[in-house]
């Protein structure tokens, strides 16, 4: 089974052309999850709060935003039909 994530975009420190990169980067794995049939973890929606980040390195979640994302993973892991073969954005 393969399940996608986009890429987080509310790092503290983002710049507003990091974050419209960012946002053609997850349009792709989107639209290339749902062409596969492709579960997504929309990481964009799971990690928004600066608590999230990694004080040392923000590109990197904290413990706090590990957490948010195991979390995420196990449920899609768990809960999915990855038999149906259809994508189901996960927030």
């Amino acid at each position: 089974h393969v399940v996608v994530c986009t890429i987080y975009d509310a790092m503290p420190s983002i710049k507003p052309f990091e974050a419209t990169a960012l946002s053609m980067f997850n349009d792709v794995i989107v639209r290339q999850a749902s062409v596969m049939g492709i579960p997504v973890i929309d990481l964009r929606q799971i990690c928004t709060e600066p608590e999230d980040f990694s004080e040392v390195s923000d590109i990197e979640p904290s413990a706090i935003g590990g957490a948010k994302i195991a979390k995420a993973i196990l449920y899609v892991c768990s809960e999915h039909n990855f038999d149906m073969g259809e994508t189901v954005v996960y927030t």
